[in-house]
């Protein structure tokens, strides 16, 4: 029991890891298509 939430609780990790890079780079990549577009 203890190996599988281990693993679960890393693959959560990662998984918050991976959405706070993609909100960033979404944060970081929106206004430029803006100032792009406009």
């Amino acid at each position: 029991m203890t190996s599988l939430t281990g693993k679960r609780s890393i693959s959560l990790s990662r998984i918050a890891i991976y959405a706070v890079l993609i909100v960033a780079v979404l944060l970081y990549l929106v206004p430029l298509v803006v100032m792009l577009l406009t």
